[in-house]
């Protein structure tokens, strides 16, 4: 790997299959709570996400990401995340309380590849810590659309965690 760049952690490109194929192992093994294994995995990678974002805004906007006004970061996010591979992004205030990420053929979706339970877990350990980086308080996701609802498009909301639990317990 070159690093020429030290402040800012290196991503790591891993082919897509790889890490279904890694999931689709973990995830038939009953002896573990495989779930929040790869929710928490994808939380650890939160710091080098926003690293990236980090030098990616810079490099557009000549600012820090935490400058951003609203609209901006969530063009910026959207481009930064559809550019790393996550598919098709876009990120959007819904309902005037959650941030919504929407991503239109996510690598993670796929249906073939979903043993129970069904989800997109490493995407929302990872969103719920690259958005935790904008946020005064630790951020939940929950996933309300993707491979569970038989869809492809991916669709989730984060928020605090009461917001999130509210969500929840109304909606399910």
């Amino acid at each position: 790997m070159n690093e020429t760049n030290t402040s800012t952690p290196p991503l790591l490109s891993v082919p897509p299959r790889a890490l279904l194929a890694l999931r689709k192992a973990l995830l038939t093994r009953p002896d573990l709570d495989t779930v929040f294994a790869l929710r928490d995995a994808a939380f650890a990678g939160g710091d080098a996400m926003y690293e990236a974002f980090r030098a990616y805004v810079q490099s557009k906007d000549s600012m820090d990401p935490q400058e951003l006004e609203v609209q901006a970061f969530f063009r910026r996010a959207g481009e930064f995340w559809t550019q790393s591979g996550w598919g098709q992004t876009t990120f959007s205030e819904a309902d005037g309380t959650f941030c919504a990420v929407e991503i239109t053929g996510c690598w993670e979706a796929h249906l073939d590849d979903q043993p129970d339970p069904r989800g997109c877990h490493l995407t929302v350990g990872i969103v719920g810590a690259f958005l935790g980086k904008f946020a005064n308080y630790p951020v939940a996701v929950l996933e309300v659309e993707g491979p569970a609802t038989d869809s492809e498009r991916c669709r989730f909301l984060a928020g605090s965690v009461e917001m999130i639990g509210a969500h929840y317990a109304e909606h399910s």
